[in-house]
């Protein structure tokens, strides 16, 4: 027991290291310490709060072992692979998650905390369905129990379900359910997320159905709740260009870029330039965006916007050899062809009177991409959605 005082008054401080320091060699150093679950529990505690996962699964593994009827310890060892995710990106590390919530719940199904991390794996599995019934489940639970203390230690889990919940309705394009969900979320007097988040999310549902004016409302009262936020900015100058008012998105970039320089909104703000007519401006920011992007998911959509501008000037061989540039870039990160650099292609071929190929690539963006609007002439460049 002098060992566990020691440890929780550690803990009171934050003082991990400490911990492992003095504890972690509590296996041969003191082996009757080391059957202790208690004492086990907390070891394993302070080296999930270093971020040493494999010592962290090493020692719940142990408490498992030492308890493999306690739900507790079966969450926990889940809770570690889950985290890990998040720094090595690797979606095995969910499954494995998913397998010690699924122990834990054998032994404790209204686990609320337990039942909303699987979900939040399924979420990162993009396994929406099965998210869905994991938040569903959570709110269920909580919403029938007439336990008021075992619903006040779990208001925020059911908080956070709601909310996840409309997330999932939205990757689905289910906006009014999301909707819904998301005004909930603004009821509640406390809640586990900041109230600009839930705005932002209420945003994105609105500019999804076109409704750009109730969604800058929305951005506007996300930004007043919390200013230094630049993707809230960067928001509203997407919904400004989206309205073809490209200097207030030119002015809202420019804002979201004063706070913090990201790659995505460099690139955005070259997009407004160039449509308002800025062209050179435009393309410098837009390979300057390509320059300082680390995101490669972005390459592709620099790539074809560079097309389209150079396609426009008449620069036709920069512009072929940008979109195929896009192409490679989408193949390499997603491992899919683009359909719309294709219909670019074929535009391109068409005003070199190289009829075959544009041919063949029109036939090609349409296998892509079946529900492609579009038509290839030597005189005509009509628009396409670029995603």
């Amino acid at each position: 027991m002098a060992i566990l005082k020691e440890i929780l008054n550690l803990k009171k401080s934050n003082f991990w290291v400490e911990i492992v320091n003095k504890f972690g060699n509590l296996k041969e150093t003191s082996p009757e310490d080391w059957k202790d679950p208690l004492i086990i529990k907390e070891l394993g505690f302070a080296y999930s709060q270093l971020n040493q996962h494999s010592k962290a699964k090493e020692i719940y593994n142990h408490w498992v072992n030492l308890e493999p009827e306690k739900a507790v310890s079966h969450y926990s060892l889940g809770y570690i692979f889950h985290d890990e995710f998040f720094v090595k990106n690797d979606k095995f590390l969910l499954e494995k998650a998913i397998s010690h919530y699924n122990k834990a719940l054998e032994l404790y199904p209204a686990y609320l905390v337990c039942i909303f991390r699987k979900g939040n794996c399924f979420q990162d599995l993009n396994q929406i369905p099965e998210a869905k019934k994991c938040f569903e489940k959570v709110i269920e639970i909580y919403e029938t129990s007439q336990n008021e203390d075992y619903k006040k230690r779990n208001l925020k889990n059911y908080q956070k379900a709601i909310f996840n919940l409309g997330k999932c309705f939205q990757e689905q394009k289910k906006y009014e359910e999301a909707e819904n969900l998301f005004k909930k979320c603004l009821e509640f007097y406390l809640f586990p997320f900041a109230k600009s988040f839930i705005f932002y999310n209420l945003a994105l549902c609105k500019m999804a159905k076109n409704h750009f004016d109730e969604a800058i409302n929305l951005l506007n009262l996300a930004q007043k709740d919390d200013p230094r936020q630049e993707f809230v900015l960067a928001k509203i100058g997407s919904c400004y260009y989206l309205k073809n008012d490209f200097k207030n998105a030119i002015r809202f970039f420019s804002k979201a870029l004063e706070i913090k320089n990201q790659g995505y909104i460099v690139f955005e703000k070259g997009l407004a330039l160039w449509k308002n007519g800025e062209v050179e401006e435009g393309k410098k920011t837009i390979k300057d965006a390509l320059a300082r992007s680390t995101n490669s998911k972005l390459k592709h959509k620099i790539y074809l916007a560079l097309a389209k501008i150079e396609l426009e000037a008449g620069n036709l061989q920069l512009a072929e050899i940008n979109c195929k540039k896009a192409i490679d870039a989408k193949i390499k990160e997603y491992g899919f062809d683009y359909a719309e650099a294709h219909v670019e292609l074929a535009k391109i071929y068409g005003l070199q009177n190289r009829t075959a190929e544009a041919e063949k690539e029109t036939q090609l963006a349409i296998s892509l991409k079946p529900d492609l609007n579009f038509s290839v002439s030597k005189n005509v460049s009509l628009e396409v959605n670029y995603s």
